[in-house]
């Protein structure tokens, strides 16, 4: 009992945690900062490029994945470089794109055939 009792306050911790790392995902420009950042390290100002947004909406971005533990950032000299702190959120983040993929094929599936049973 006590062994069950383990297990399951341990799933209560990773479900915790793995809502706080949705929510550091839960945005677009995030998502984008880490799929340019599984490719290879960045600087600041090419992932900025990359993005075409300004300067403190990119910090405020880096910051909340900083924060979450899935990016690590280094100087060299006046530059600053980001990569993956855990590349397997590359992977995770692949794997959520082919669910959503397959979400949109049977939704479209699903609208095309009532079009055509509303036409017919």
């Amino acid at each position: 009992m006590k062994r069950e009792r383990q297990m399951k306050l341990k799933n209560e911790v990773i479900y915790e945690l793995q809502a706080e790392l949705c929510g550091a995902l839960a945005h677009p420009v995030r998502l984008k900062i880490l799929d340019l950042l599984g490719e290879k390290e960045l600087n600041i100002g090419e992932i900025q490029g990359e993005l075409g947004i300004s300067g403190p909406n990119l910090t405020q971005h880096l910051n909340v994945l900083k924060k979450a533990g899935l990016l690590h950032a280094r100087k060299a000299g006046v530059f600053q470089f980001c990569s993956l702190a855990i590349p397997q959120v590359r992977s995770a983040c692949q794997v959520m794109s082919k669910v959503l993929e397959a979400k949109l094929l049977k939704t479209d599936a699903a609208a095309r055939s009532l079009r055509s049973e509303m036409q017919g």
